[in-house]
């Protein structure tokens, strides 16, 4: 399977995934169940026939135990409240099949204003030179150098802020503030091409101005093929061992087994697993090992990293449509990065659904 087709799918399967997130699971209520439980089946009993001797034997004449006695009301009582149960539960599955259609498709005309919007905007290949100079002339007027990476990076992040605040992918006039954001690391990375940091927070400016798939869930190459390269990057230097095991690595290699083929997922999702405890992702292991199951099936697997604690139907999807379409580490505005639940941190308190 290719990276496009991956992302589509996982694209999917996320948004439906993360209304199901958001609902707190009680303390002591036990370890999330990570596949849906099937329906209850009535118990079955068998009889074995009564052992005997052979001819030649001596009691070959026994009596056989008289079969047990039923009670016609309670056996009565008991199958229909089975088949009580059954029924509700199948009429319970349809009506959750049913709100998903409804929040796919509500998503979807979210999406399909962006996408216009999206459309009509000059793309960022075709401005670079002229958002390079403006964010150089930005960063010198703020006495920022291009080797001081705490200070730009928090310069980019504030540009980005201002893209969300202005209404992110659905708003024309943000992508000059996502571009600025952009230029300002690309401008650093000249200087420094192996910056993890600044390798991130590129990957977060792609991931925020240029949609990873459009209405309908058709993928958008250009947006698999700008950030591949920098996953690659950032996988290398992962595995070489010059990035410290931390929330970060994990966070960058869960966006590049997003990526990857089926058959490459495989390394990610073994790193991700040996490595959970050490990053901090102890909690998410049973995702992060249900991945891997996955993956060597050949097949492909995501979860949410972050929740939005919705107040209201409406508020849940605006959110998800707004931030569905990024790679799944993307952090999105300041708002969002103060509320979201990082679900790495709470797994084990959350629902998950048919994860």
């Amino acid at each position: 399977m290719t990276r496009g087709k991956m992302i589509a799918l996982l694209g999917a399967a996320l948004l439906v995934i993360g209304v199901l997130f958001v609902v707190i699971r009680p303390e002591g209520a036990g370890e999330p169940p990570t596949e849906a439980a099937p329906l209850p089946e009535p118990a079955l009993e068998t009889a074995e026939a009564p052992e005997t001797e052979g001819i030649d034997g001596g009691d070959q004449g026994q009596a056989a135990e008289a079969p047990p006695e039923f009670d016609l009301d309670v056996d009565m009582a008991l199958a229909e409240e089975t088949l009580s149960e059954l029924a509700e539960d199948t009429v319970q599955k349809a009506e959750r099949e049913v709100e998903k259609t409804e929040i796919l498709g509500t998503i979807e005309d979210y999406h399909r204003v962006e996408d216009e919007v999206y459309a009509s905007v000059e793309k960022y290949d075709d401005v670079k030179d002229r958002m390079k100079e403006a964010a150089a002339a930005q960063l010198d007027a703020r006495a920022i150098a291009l080797e001081d990476t705490p200070a730009l990076l928090e310069a980019a992040r504030e540009e980005l802020d201002i893209f969300w605040e202005a209404g992110g992918l659905a708003s024309a006039a943000a992508y000059e503030n996502g571009y600025l954001a952009r230029a300002m690391v690309e401008l650093a990375l000249e200087g420094g091409a192996d910056n993890f940091e600044l390798l991130s927070m590129q990957r977060e400016a792609i991931s925020s101005t240029v949609p990873l798939y459009f209405a309908g869930y058709q993928v958008n190459e250009n947006a698999s093929s700008v950030l591949w390269p920098i996953l690659e990057k950032q996988r290398e230097l992962i595995i070489s061992g010059k990035v410290p095991l931390s929330s970060e690595a994990m966070l960058a290699m869960y966006d590049w087994t997003s990526e990857a083929r089926t058959e490459s997922a495989v390394a990610g999702w073994e790193w991700m697993v040996e490595n959970a405890d050490a990053c901090g992702w102890s909690k998410m292991t049973p995702a992060l090992e249900r991945g891997l199951q996955v993956a060597r099936a050949g097949g492909g697997f995501g979860t949410n990293l972050y929740a939005w604690p919705a107040q209201s139907r409406e508020e849940h999807l605006k959110i998800l449509a707004t931030f569905s379409r990024g790679l799944p580490s993307q952090k999105g505005s300041r708002e969002y990065r103060e509320k979201a639940i990082r679900v790495w941190e709470k797994y084990d308190e959350l629902s998950h659904g048919d994860e």
